[in-house]
C-alpha cells in the first residue's frame, strides 16, 4: 500500500531523514518507534505534505506523491492524526468531526452515517458533541483527534504519538478501537513512544535512529531482538 524510498527531509538547512526505507502492506497495522530526535514525526510530515521531502520517493496505492500539497495527500486516502492533537479548541466536537469530512464529496447522508459511526466506537465523543473540544479531557482530545482523521474515509490513518500523556486505561480503549478498524479493512501506521504499547497493538514494526530505520519486522520478532528489549523495553 506505502512504500517509501530513500527519502531525505529537515528543516532548512538542518538534514533530519537520511534514506528512509519503508513498506507498509495493505490491512496491516504498522509502527515506528524510536527514541526522540529520530525523526519519526518528521517522517509523518513529509508523509502528509506538511514538509516537502528533499529528494526519494512516496508511492501510495501506485502514485506517487512525495512533495504533494495536503489537500491531494489526503484526497489519496491518507488521514494524519498529529502529534497534540490539533483539535479546533473553539468549535464544538461535532464540528470538529465534521472538518474531517471537508474534503469529502460523497453527500450529506454518507457523512452523517459516519458521524454517528464516530460516535458508536468512542461513545463518550456523543456526549460530548456540542461542548468546545478545548475543554476535553486528554484522552478525549485524543478520541476526538482519531475520529476526526477516520471522518476523512482515509484507506491508511496516520497517527503520532497515539499514548502521549495519556492514562493506561485509555491508551487501551484507543487500542482496542484501532484494532476494530483494523478488523474492519483499515490500514494503520502509528508512531508510538510506548514500545511495549506499539509491539502489542502492531503486526509489523519498524526502528528508526537518527533518521534512519535501522531494524524492521514483525512486531514478536522485535519484541524478542535482546538489543530492541535492552534498549526501550527495560530488559534484556
Amino acid at each position: 500500500m506505502l512504500l517509501i524510498r530513500n527519502l531525505h527531509a529537515g528543516y532548512g538547512d538542518v538534514p533530519v531523514l537520511w534514506g528512509v526505507d519503508l513498506k507498509v502492506e495493505h490491512g496491516d497495522i504498522a509502527c515506528l518507534v524510536g527514541s526522540n530526535g529520530a525523526g519519526k514525526t518528521t517522517l509523518l510530515r513529509a508523509l502528509s505534505g506538511l514538509l516537502p521531502p528533499n529528494s526519494g520517493s512516496i508511492v501510495f496505492e501506485g502514485r506517487e506523491l512525495a512533495g504533494a500539497e495536503p489537500e491531494r495527500i489526503l484526497g489519496a486516502g491518507i488521514a494524519h492524526v498529529p502529534e497534540g492533537r490539533r483539535l479546533f479548541s473553539a468549535m464544538s466536537v461535532r464540528d470538529n468531526l465534521l472538518m474531517g469530512a471537508y474534503l469529502r464529496r460523497d453527500g450529506a447522508h454518507a457523512i452523517g452515517r459516519d458521524l454517528e459511526r464516530m460516535y458508536g466506537l468512542f461513545p463518550i465523543l456523543r456526549e460530548r458533541q456540542a461542548q468546545d473540544a478545548g475543554t476535553l479531557s486528554g484522552g478525549e482530545q485524543q478520541m476526538c483527534a482519531v475520529a476526526r482523521g477516520l471522518m476523512s474515509a482515509p484507506r491508511l490513518l496516520v497517527i503520532d504519538e497515539l499514548s502521549l500523556g495519556l492514562a493506561p486505561a485509555v491508551v487501551d480503549q484507543l487500542c482496542d478501537a484501532l484494532r476494530r478498524l483494523n478488523q474492519e479493512g483499515l490500514t494503520l501506521l502509528v508512531v508510538e513512544q510506548d514500545v511495549a504499547t506499539a509491539l502489542e497493538l502492531a503486526q509489523h514494526a519498524f526502528v528508526m535512529d537518527t533518521g534512519r530505520v535501522t531494524r524492521s519486522g514483525s512486531s514478536e520478532t522485535l519484541r524478542n531482538d535482546p538489543a530492541i528489549r535492552e534498549a526501550y523495553l527495560g530488559a534484556i
